[in-house]
């Protein structure tokens, strides 16, 4: 049985009281993505970001604190397609 090859979902996270700055998607794969790629799903998460991934997870990092709902598209890729 064959790992699918690419995952793509959206993930919405509420951030009450204190801004929050980073948040952490689970890919599910168990080896390190080729790619991964992140857009806003909602008008919050459209701030300014950058992103990071490992073998477990996508990490999103804003530049400034967010608080309310943030939704996350993202792509993460094992090879090329």
């Amino acid at each position: 049985m064959s790992l699918p090859r690419q995952q793509i979902n959206v993930d919405t996270f509420t951030a009450t009281g204190t801004a929050t700055t980073v948040f952490t998607i689970p890919h599910g794969f168990a080896v390190k993505p080729s790619f991964c790629s992140v857009a806003p799903a909602n008008a919050l998460s459209a701030a300014l970001c950058y992103w990071t991934w490992d073998a477990t997870n996508i990490t999103v990092t804003y530049l400034s604190g967010l608080t309310g709902s943030v939704s996350l598209e993202w792509c993460a890729t094992l090879g090329t397609l």
